[in-house]
């Protein structure tokens, strides 16, 4: 279906320990998603 759009972008907010045993995994598509880390600290990393 068209929407108009020019792309579409995934994103996903995850704790630290989620998100280092998904990236050790790897699963299919992880790869693309952008990630929002929350760290220990209350700091928020970006990655991807």
């Amino acid at each position: 279906m068209d929407l108009g759009a020019t792309r579409l972008a995934r994103s996903i907010i995850l704790p630290q320990r989620p998100f280092q045993v998904l990236a050790e995994k790897d699963p299919e598509g992880f790869r693309e998603v952008r990630k929002f880390v929350v760290g220990r600290e209350g700091r928020v990393l970006v990655y991807g």
